[in-house]
């Protein structure tokens, strides 16, 4: 975590996919990045859910 004095070049807010997407971009372009969720770990929705599709936007037979 950014200490009070650190300056930012930006802050994303939810570490789901969008979050870290963002983050990996952000970071590409030499930006110093502090990354902020509501949760304890990344993951966001997806992690939080546990839903029974087993891929990532994968939607099985059951899931429709």
């Amino acid at each position: 975590m950014a200490s009070a004095a650190e300056e930012l070049d930006a802050v994303v807010v939810g570490a789901g996919f969008a979050g870290l997407s963002m983050l990996h971009h952000l970071r590409g372009q030499e930006l110093s990045v502090e990354v902020f969720d509501a949760g304890a770990d990344v993951g966001g929705t997806r992690y939080r859910n546990r839903y029974p599709a087993p891929g990532a936007g994968r939607v099985t037979k059951s899931a429709r």
